[in-house]
């Protein structure tokens, strides 16, 4: 992960023209040549919607924010949602395996300390997406 945030701290912004072209480094090490077409990213996406108008209301702003938490939340809900998944269906694959009866799998996925966990999260998300009026 370091290394990651290091190959974007050196990147160099543009090529001049008639000049050689800038090296950087990718995420993996290898050099590369920086041309037009492969310039580094300046600005995530991500911050582009936090910017805003100079003009803007502070109603505006209020909703632009909980517009984008409810957008995190349910985001964040999906991911749990999938990890749980996971969970279940390796499982499920496993107790195949072992030839467990179908009532010992239930138990164990009922008691499993992880899904537990998700399902209360997931159901703290729901409460404050219900606090901020997106349901």
């Amino acid at each position: 992960m370091k290394d990651m945030a290091c190959a974007f701290a050196l990147t160099t912004p543009f090529v001049t023209s008639g000049a050689a072209p800038a090296i950087t480094s990718s995420w993996n090490g290898r050099r590369i040549p920086v041309t037009p077409w492969r310039r580094p990213i300046r600005v995530h996406t991500a911050c582009l919607a936090v910017n805003k108008e100079p003009n803007a209301s502070k109603d505006e702003e209020q909703l632009d924010e909980a517009a984008m938490r409810a957008a995190e939340i349910h985001e964040v809900m999906n991911g749990l949602k999938q990890f749980k998944d996971r969970i279940i269906e390796d499982a499920t694959k496993l107790a195949r395996k072992v030839r467990a009866p179908k009532k010992q799998l239930e138990a164990a996925l009922a008691s499993h300390p992880d899904i537990i966990r998700i399902d209360g999260h997931i159901a703290e998300l729901e409460e404050e997406l219900k606090h901020l009026g997106d349901r």
